[in-house]
């Protein structure tokens, strides 16, 4: 909405408006994927406690840091997952 209100106040060009909304989704697309990269060394070494610990444990702790990461992500970013949706949307229209 506020992008809204700048654009029809001509505080901002549409021009900016698609230039910062596809900064986000870089910046996000860019944080997820260097989150999966994390995320696979640390199941990784984890992989090697299952025999000592048990699968269900480190099931566990990994959804635990799934859950713990994507929240600061979300609200480090200020973006939703329904957020991301609309924009990867918008951009595979060609709006971004």
């Amino acid at each position: 909405m506020t992008l809204w209100v700048e654009w029809r106040s001509g505080q901002l060009t549409y021009g900016e408006i698609r230039d910062r909304e596809s900064g986000r989704l870089q910046t996000l697309t860019y944080a997820a994927l260097l989150w999966q990269l994390f995320r696979a060394l640390i199941e990784g070494a984890l992989n090697d406690l299952v025999r000592d610990l048990g699968r269900m444990v480190v099931r566990t702790v990994l959804d635990a840091i799934d859950q713990t990461v994507e929240g600061l992500l979300n609200d480090a970013l200020h973006l939703s997952p329904d957020q991301v949706s609309v924009q990867l949307k918008a951009e595979q229209l060609g709006y971004l």
